[in-house]
């Protein structure tokens, strides 16, 4: 079999949600072995509504928790598991607990990369962060994932993706046109933080293979935010203008928007940035009598009448398959895409069938799911996607046994002291 990129490389992940779980599940996904780490007992409960939520604490109760210990135990994880956690190792070890965390210390004796996706206060306050472990590994690369940063007043505030996208300044700009503030529809600062992350962990391995040196990596997801909105920044710096929310406009260009086609909420975008662009919509739409109006007679034109030039490409494009019509505009020059929901776009593109963009893993409950693998190509190193995210402690005896070394004796211990513990899915 072909060996990963980071092929020998061990790797510690600890944190919910998706940014730095994600960041694991590349590296694992490049050949890095990656244990991710959780308390024992800790139930992942796939869906996350309420019903789900009420449905898994009675299932706990009925395992003999109390209501509050049900309570405490339930981590809502919307698909995370399976998709965020591919080919990690799934260990439940109490790091509150001395003997704990000793066993977390003798695993970063051989770790090059620690994830660590709490606030900086958890891993301080239990006596394991980066100040400590650098001096049981001198060369330990540890990566840390606050909303805030390490460092500053607001280090210690804790927040989902949400508030960091808010702090950040990516709201601000979402939305429609004289409307209200949008925030992402899932937690998007994870997703643009992951990245980053994974790009500060791939240099300071370069670094580390050159020196010698580990060190610690700070990486603010509200900073990630604001660090896309670059051309925002700028215009406040040089003009003193406030970016607003736009919906699907652009500042310079029209037609620039989404617009309804055939059939139950589907869409296409269109976005004409030339006259050629324009010419070659027009010749699409087989010349319109309202093209020749005066005002549309050019791109300010168009700009300064995309109310009733928008009203207008509708009315078109409304008749039409919103996959044919890419296909359509596309031939005549028309930059255009057809909006694709998950289903269409698994099951029908072509391109993505093409590409081999995803692997079907079969999950615990039996029902295999297709899960994206990186979205790029090594062609001497391919990536790979093995087995599904595995629920807490289902590696325990791989750990402990044939990577620390221990006996059935020294583990069956651990677990009669609930040091170590599974949480298999329930039913």
């Amino acid at each position: 079999m072909t060996k990963g990129v980071l092929d020998g490389i061990k790797v510690i992940s600890m944190g919910s949600a998706w940014a730095g779980p994600y960041v694991g599940r590349v590296l694992a996904e490049m050949g890095a072995e990656v244990f991710r780490i959780a308390f024992p007992g800790r139930q992942w409960a796939i869906g996350g509504s309420p019903e789900i939520e009420e449905k898994w604490k009675k299932k706990l109760m009925s395992l003999g928790l109390s209501e509050d210990e049900a309570a405490k135990c339930i981590i809502r994880d919307p698909g995370y598991v399976g998709n965020y956690h591919p080919n990690n190792y799934g260990i439940g070890l109490d790091l509150r607990n001395e003997q704990g965390k000793e066993i977390y210390k003798h695993l970063v004796k051989l770790t090059d990369i620690i994830v660590d996706g709490w606030s900086p206060r958890v891993m301080s306050n239990l006596g394991l962060g980066y100040d400590v472990l650098k001096e049981i590994k001198p060369d330990i690369i540890y990566a840390s994932i606050p909303a805030m940063g390490m460092t500053g007043s607001e280090k210690d505030v804790r927040m989902w993706g949400t508030g960091c996208e808010f702090l950040g300044g990516l709201t601000s700009i979402r939305g429609y046109q004289d409307g209200p503030p949008h925030r992402a529809s899932g937690f998007i600062t994870d997703g643009i933080s992951s990245p980053h992350i994974i790009l500060a962990i791939m240099a300071a391995l370069n670094y580390r293979s050159v020196t010698g040196k580990g060190q610690q990596i700070d990486v603010s997801q509200t900073e990630c935010a604001t660090s896309t909105l670059a051309e925002a920044i700028m215009d406040y710096n040089m003009n003193q203008r406030i970016a607003k929310p736009t919906g699907n406009r652009h500042n310079a260009y029209a037609p620039h928007n989404a617009y309804r086609c055939k059939g139950e909420d589907k869409w296409i975008t269109i976005a004409v940035t030339s006259e050629e662009e324009w010419e070659g919509l027009c010749a699409a739409m087989d010349y319109p009598e309202w093209t020749e109006d005066t005002e549309f007679a050019d791109a300010i034109s168009r700009w300064r009448s995309q109310e009733a030039l928008d009203g207008l490409i509708e009315q078109w494009t409304s008749q039409h398959d919103h996959y044919a019509l890419q296909d359509i505009l596309q031939s005549f020059g028309v930059p255009a895409a057809a909006v694709v929901d998950l289903n269409e776009h698994i099951l029908f593109d072509p391109h993505v069938k093409d590409r081999d963009i995803y692997t079907w893993l079969t999950y615990h409950d039996g029902v295999a799911d297709p899960v994206f693998r990186v979205p790029w190509v090594l062609p001497n190193n391919p990536t790979q996607l093995k087995w599904c995210g595995p629920y807490t402690g289902q590696h325990n005896d791989y750990l402990l046994k044939d990577v620390l070394g221990m006996s059935d004796e020294q583990v069956k211990k651990l677990a009669d002291d609930n040091i170590i513990g599974a949480t298999p899915p329930q039913s």
